[in-house]
């Protein structure tokens, strides 16, 4: 945890503790909970996702656009490396511990939910590609796509205040301007929120990109090869989501790769 992550922790457990949210402590592993028994793979596959809420033609829908130019880039080098190791569909089947990590995932990450369509056992490379290609987006794009723009949206409390003092009105029309600024938190619990979303939002020291790899864990030709194709592909993404927000009002960067971590580092 970074030096200013652990001033803020201490800050919120010393001042507001349980105060920041109306949920508390122990109403997050209750939404949480809720929240895994309604996950299913499908939501986490961006294609397959945009087709369920049929999506799929809407204009001006940034996200799906950005966001299938990033999953088809991460698809592409993760079907290069997966077919580059496994040369057919047995020795995926067959290496325990690739079966291993998939079934803890499914086990501990997924909590056994079988109705989710996550699968605990994978038995050829097209099912692998998928998979990994679900993990790389979702630990970074869709995490860059979720969290980068929280405090754009947030820093205004309320666009989604934390907590509220009163209960919501049970009709339209009938609130007044009163009632809503008497059910907004009060300032320090706004101060503290807005904090919390500027730090998770801010980390840039320690930022590696997506497609930057500081450690060197391939050394074969062929996957160096492939990884700096994946770079150049992200750069070219970049390049053209950068030259498009120019000429909009409300430029949308959230999915700019030159922003997309590696995965979830706060």
């Amino acid at each position: 945890m970074s030096e200013k992550l652990q001033h803020l922790d201490g800050l919120v457990e010393t001042h507001l503790g349980k105060q920041a949210t109306v949920i508390g402590n122990e109403g997050v592993t209750i939404l949480f909970k809720k929240a895994m028994e309604r996950l299913s793979y499908s939501s986490l596959c961006l294609p397959e996702s945009i087709e369920s809420r049929n999506m799929q033609s809407i204009p001006n829908y940034l996200y799906r656009d950005d966001g299938m130019k990033i999953w088809s880039a991460v698809e592409s080098f993760v079907s290069n490396i997966v077919n580059l190791y496994y040369t057919n569909d047995e020795m995926v089947s067959n290496d325990p511990e690739l079966q291993a990590w998939v079934a803890e995932m499914f086990t501990k990450g997924f909590l056994q939910n079988k109705s989710s369509g996550v699968p605990s056992y994978l038995e050829s490379r097209a099912s692998l590609i998928k998979y990994v290609t679900m993990i790389i987006f979702t630990c970074s794009a869709q995490h860059s796509a979720v969290n980068t723009g929280q405090f754009d949206y947030f820093s205004w409390m309320p666009n989604s205040p934390s907590s509220m003092k009163s209960p919501p009105p049970k009709a339209k029309g009938v609130t007044t301007m009163e009632a809503i600024l008497k059910a907004l938190p009060d300032v320090n619990t706004t101060a503290l929120s807005t904090i919390i979303v500027w730090t998770i939002t801010d980390e840039t020291l320690d930022r590696r990109c997506l497609g930057d790899y500081p450690d060197v864990r391939f050394t074969e030709k062929a996957a160096e090869k492939f990884i700096r194709e994946f770079q150049e592909r992200l750069a070219e993404i970049s390049t053209f989501i950068q030259e498009r927000n120019s000429s909009l009002y409300l430029p949308y960067y959230y999915l700019d790769p030159s922003v997309i971590e590696n995965s979830v580092s706060i």
